[in-house]
């Protein structure tokens, strides 16, 4: 077997390019012309790349094809975008690039842009833990999201409360969470605890004064003040309490308290002064024998006698009375006291 060589006639010296035909031994083809051609371009794709959202996927941030030519032709390339949708702002692009030399030969290959949103938004300016006052309630301060990729996420709340020591106070605790398109989710929180540390209000009834019975005792009345509480009802004790017996003269106090259910006291009192008032009589007779002494015969009373009651200091007049046609006189409802009397005896 015999290999003819056949050499274009048309070689470009300027670029040395020539092209070799094998023919089979004893095989003449004088009409076959050996043209140039140059094979296809070799092109090479940037990496795929995986980029958190937001993302520069222009060819600056994410890289050019190269390209070479077997035959060193010019080369010129191109890409083209194929973009598919994902959550939010994400996407999946799909970037051909093709290459081609000046003889119209092309390659292409297929970087593969994959945007991503894994992270979650940021929540902030939410209000800090505090304490109120029972009957106030929680005022919430809530926050704002902010989040790279999504510029309107979802923000939701929900709220826990937890019992107090007293049926009064408790504690809310409101959780804000801030989704984006992509269900990437974050939480803030504010506690806000309610507190009953005010006492009652309470407003007794005035002092008063009882008379005593002869041993001067006397009873405590049951007393009923005005009270309220801001939180809830309010329970009233008396000290001592209505029924006992007290002992006069002089004064005794009577302490009210009320008490809310969460333990705050407010207390007033009463002063009860017992009037130990007595009575002071008896029967003037005829003292026939001048003696100053009643003797048995003398029992008979002396009507129309004035009987005046004097200070036992100043000897001030205090009252007056006049016998009976029995002879007696009275005075009631005395205090205890030092007393002078005079007895004034009738005309004749």
């Amino acid at each position: 077997a015999s290999t003819n060589t056949l050499v274009d006639s048309d070689i470009v010296p300027a670029t040395g390019r020539t092209v070799s035909f094998f023919l089979p031994g004893n095989v003449t083809d004088l009409s076959r012309d050996a043209g140039l051609f140059c094979l296809s371009p070799v092109v090479s794709c940037p990496p795929d790349l995986d980029l958190e959202c937001p993302a520069d996927t222009t060819t600056n941030a994410t890289g050019v094809a190269t390209a070479t030519s077997p035959c060193g032709c010019a080369i010129t390339i191109t890409y083209s975008d194929a973009t598919e949708p994902g959550c939010g702002n994400t996407l999946t692009l799909t970037r051909t690039w093709t290459a081609t030399d000046d003889c119209g030969n092309t390659s292409t290959c297929v970087q593969t842009i994959t945007v991503e949103d894994t992270t979650a938004p940021v929540l902030s300016g939410q209000g800090g833990p505090a304490t109120i006052q029972c009957p106030a309630t929680p005022s919430f301060t809530a926050p704002t999201a902010l989040d790279a990729c999504d510029t309107t996420p979802t923000i939701t709340f929900a709220d826990v409360t937890t019992p107090g020591t007293c049926p009064q106070e408790y504690s809310v605790t409101r959780t804000w969470t801030a989704t984006d398109d992509c269900g990437n989710s974050s939480q803030v929180s504010q506690t806000i605890t309610v507190e009953d540390a005010t006492p009652p209000v309470i407003v007794c009834p005035g002092d008063i004064i009882l008379q005593g019975d002869g041993l001067c005792n006397a009873e405590v009345p049951l007393f009923t003040p005005s009270s309220s509480d801001a939180c809830g009802p309010v329970t009233v004790t008396q000290n001592p309490p209505a029924g006992t017996i007290i002992t006069g003269p002089g004064d005794t106090i009577v302490t009210l308290t009320s008490t809310d259910a969460c333990g705050n006291a407010a207390q007033c009192t009463v002063r009860i002064t017992i009037s130990c008032r007595s009575a002071l009589g008896d029967l003037v007779w005829l003292d026939k024998n001048r003696d100053g002494i009643q003797d048995a015969s003398e029992t008979n009373g002396v009507a129309n006698v004035t009987v005046i009651l004097r200070d036992g200091v100043t000897l001030a007049a205090i009252a007056t009375n006049t016998t009976s046609a029995a002879g007696i006189y009275g005075f009631v409802d005395l205090l205890p006291d030092d007393y002078v009397l005079e007895v004034v005896p009738p005309p004749g």
